[in-house]
């Protein structure tokens, strides 16, 4: 973020700060899902509509043998 932000120095304590609940620590599998809604009034709509939906995600994964 950094680089795409053109920032300097100073932001890089801010940004690990802000990412480092993403980095995995332990057994854990850390994700983010990233959706992309131009319109303001259409992202307030659905955000509004999706609060919690955090807690209805699943990852199955099986064997390959």
């Amino acid at each position: 973020m950094v680089y795409i932000e053109n920032g300097g120095e100073e932001q890089i304590n801010d940004e690990i700060s802000a990412y480092k609940s993403l980095v995995p620590d332990g057994q854990e599998l850390v994700a983010t899902v990233m959706i992309e809604i131009d319109s303001p009034i259409k992202r307030a709509e659905f955000l509004a509509k999706m609060g919690g939906f955090e807690e209805q995600i699943s990852i199955k994964l099986r064997s390959i043998d």
